[in-house]
């Protein structure tokens, strides 16, 4: 067995909330600094309709570092 779970919640299957002794979390187009929690996971998946997101990091292109923005929405 690779690891055991009390609880998890699968959005897709790579976005996923596993919760136990220590949580394991997925959340794959979707920035982790967010700090996601089991019920914000819960609600999405009982809850139709649109989420959104922001990704936020840095982007290198050809002699220059750029902050990079990004909106990402969930349906």
């Amino acid at each position: 067995m690779e690891w055991e779970r009390d609880e998890i919640v699968a959005l897709c299957s790579k976005c996923y909330y596993c919760s136990g002794k220590k949580d394991k979390i997925s959340s794959k187009g979707i920035s982790k600094r967010n700090n996601y929690e089991l019920n914000d996971f819960k609600t999405l998946l009982e809850q139709p309709g649109i989420k959104s997101g922001t990704n936020r990091g840095f982007r290198v292109r050809k002699y220059g570092m750029y902050t990079l923005t990004q909106n990402k929405k969930r349906v």
